[in-house]
């Protein structure tokens, strides 16, 4: 942060955003060697830094990310510490409530494939496919949105992996262009910002 305000003004002008830990505790829920706790207070100093840094002021934005794989039960405990953390005006200025969304890793509950236990199969109809994927997308983005509903929300990272095993994920472009536009409406419906981040699960 303190390296980012010594940047001239060309630099800041084209920095958007800053994230001070990308998914901290990535698989750490119900483990010994992170807390939920001892997590949520990095992050709280880290946001103070950024707070009291020049960058709000200049109009960065700070993404907030926590990822559900570092807590036991994610919206009981993250919604308020975020909200406690921030004000509403920050909240609605230059904190983002950020939230990766695979659905790549989602088994029989999301994932497509090629092979048995997706949630749809590679080769069905489009129509069908458009249809599991607004009913999938429509549950997460909305819960995103009803969870934390006067932040500024965003995915930083999302895919057009259908499945995280790529030899078995969807590779059709009909079906993987489908995917892609599914997810970015499903996003704006919301208010939630999209970062496209990978083409397929889990290398690249």
């Amino acid at each position: 942060i303190s390296w980012l305000e010594q940047q001239d003004k060309d630099v800041i002008n084209a920095l958007h955003g800053v994230t001070v830990m990308n998914e901290p505790a990535h698989l750490s829920a119900g483990k010994d060697w992170a807390s939920e706790e001892g997590v949520l207070k990095w992050l709280r100093d880290a946001s103070q830094t950024f707070r009291s840094s020049s960058l709000p002021a200049k109009g960065v934005k700070l993404y907030m990310n926590a990822i559900e794989s570092a807590f036991r039960d994610f919206t009981p405990t993250v919604k308020p510490w975020f909200e406690n953390t921030f004000s509403a005006t920050e909240r609605s200025s230059w904190a983002v409530m950020d939230r990766h969304y695979y659905m790549a890793w989602g088994g029989a509950l999301n994932s497509g494939r090629v092979s048995d236990g997706g949630k749809y199969y590679c080769d069905q109809a489009l129509d069908d496919i458009k249809d599991n994927l607004r009913s999938i997308l429509k549950d997460w983005t909305n819960g995103f949105k009803n969870d934390f509903p006067d932040s500024l929300r965003a995915t930083t990272e999302f895919s057009v992996g259908t499945y995280d095993l790529a030899t078995e994920a969807c590779t059709d472009p009909l079906v993987v262009e489908t995917f892609l536009d599914e997810q970015v409406r499903a996003f704006s419906d919301a208010d939630i910002q999209g970062f496209f981040w990978t083409w397929r699960m889990p290398y690249g």
